[in-house]
C-alpha cells in the first residue's frame, strides 16, 4: 500500500510537467559566458509585482495573488511590452486565464504565449540554463526571463535587460526600484530555469493569422454563415484550432 501511494505521488508530480526538469537540471552560475555590454531598450520600468493596479488579481485559478506569485507574469508582461505587445500584469493575467494559458497551481504554459499575443509573440521553453543561449537571445533582442531560489527556497522570475561584462542585468518584479535594471549577481549566485520570449518569425505570424482568419469563416458557416450567405444549410465544417503546436509543451 505504501509503494503504491509513493508511486501514484511521484507519477502526480511528473505528470503533463515540464517544470519538474527544472528542479533537477544543473544550475548555472550567474557571472560567466560572452563578455558584453549591452541594454535592451524599451522597458522604461519595472512592473512590479506587489502595484496596487494589480496585486490582488488571482494569479489563474490558484487562488494565489500576484503580488505574491505573480513575478512570472509581471516578467513576461513586460517582455511583451517591450516587443510592441503591450500588456500589463493584469491584461497579460486575464488574456492567459480566457485561453487556459495556467495550471490549476498557477504555472503558465508556454505555448500560450503565441495565443494571447495573436501569434506576434512565441517562448522558447529550455531544460537547462546555458549562456550561449542568454547572450544569443540578447544580441537577437529577445527576452531570457530566468529562475532563481529566494533565501526562503521560494522560486522567483525576473526579465533580463542586458549584460555588463559577464554580468546579466535584470528587472525584478520585487524591486522597489522601479526605474532602472539591478545586477544579477546581487539577488543570487545560480540561474535555475531559462525561457525566451520573443517575435515570431513574420511568415509564422502571417500563417497564424490565414489559420485564425479560415477558423474563424469556419465557426460563423457553422453558426448559419453570413446574412443572406448560401452556406447557412451547409454540413458544419472541421474547426481549426490555432497555435497551441507551434511551440513544445511546457509550464513555469
Amino acid at each position: 500500500m505504501r509503494r503504491c501511494a509513493a508511486l501514484f505521488l511521484l507519477a502526480s508530480l511528473l505528470s503533463g510537467c515540464q517544470s519538474c526538469m527544472d528542479w533537477f537540471a544543473p544550475s548555472l552560475a550567474v557571472l560567466g559566458g560572452e563578455c558584453l555590454s549591452l541594454k535592451l531598450p524599451r522597458v522604461p520600468r519595472t512592473f512590479r509585482q506587489m502595484d496596487v493596479r494589480w496585486a490582488g488579481e488571482e494569479l489563474g485559478h490558484s487562488g494565489c495573488k500576484l503580488g505574491t506569485h505573480g513575478c512570472l507574469v509581471c516578467s513576461t508582461a513586460m517582455a511583451a511590452t517591450a516587443l510592441g505587445t503591450p500588456l500589463s500584469p493584469k491584461e497579460l493575467n486575464e488574456r492567459l486565464k480566457q485561453c487556459d494559458g495556467f495550471q490549476p497551481q498557477g504555472w503558465l504554459i508556454w505555448n500560450s504565449i503565441s495565443r494571447v499575443t495573436q501569434g506576434r509573440l512565441v517562448a522558447e521553453y529550455h531544460t537547462r540554463p546555458r549562456y550561449e543561449v542568454l547572450d544569443a537571445a540578447l544580441k537577437a533582442g529577445a527576452f531570457p526571463i530566468i529562475a532563481f531560489n529566494l533565501p526562503n527556497g521560494a522560486r522567483h522570475w525576473v526579465l533580463i535587460v542586458g549584460k555588463e561584462g559577464q554580468d546579466y542585468l535584470v528587472r525584478d518584479p520585487l524591486d522597489d526600484e522601479p526605474e532602472k535594471p539591478v545586477a544579477l549577481s546581487t539577488l543570487t549566485n545560480r540561474i535555475r530555469a531559462v525561457r525566451i520570449v520573443k517575435k515570431a518569425l513574420c511568415c509564422r505570424f502571417l500563417v497564424t493569422s490565414l489559420l485564425r482568419h479560415i477558423g474563424l469563416r469556419s465557426v460563423i458557416r457553422a453558426r448559419g454563415g453570413f446574412a443572406g450567405s448560401a452556406h447557412q444549410n451547409s454540413p458544419k465544417p472541421r474547426q481549426i484550432e490555432v497555435g497551441r503546436r507551434f511551440w513544445p509543451y511546457g509550464m513555469v
